[in-house]
């Protein structure tokens, strides 16, 4: 059931950040942990949004996740905020 949401999120965002000059802000409050499909699948969207010229960034982290994008050395690849209003505060920047 996890894969199956996972799949169709990822399938949503992909079409999003598809067209035009993608700026998505992801807000992951509700995630506790990630694993490494959720990991793949925030790494392709990474790469798609910026082949496209546009930008992908985090909010809502909690300190697991924090903590496992750190040890991955993930941290480093995205911009990670807060909260939603600096996040999006940085969009315009």
């Amino acid at each position: 059931m996890i894969r199956s949401a996972l799949s169709g999120l990822a399938e949503s965002l992909r079409t999003r950040a598809s067209s035009g000059q993608p700026k998505l802000l992801l807000d992951l409050t509700a995630v506790s942990t990630m694993d490494s499909a959720t990991l793949e699948m925030l790494s392709e969207l990474q790469e798609n949004c910026r082949k496209r010229g546009g930008v992908m960034k985090l909010t809502g982290l909690n300190p697991l996740c924090v903590e496992i994008l750190k040890v991955t050395g993930l941290h480093r690849r995205f911009e990670i905020f807060d909260n939603q209003l600096t996040a999006l505060g940085s969009f315009a920047a």
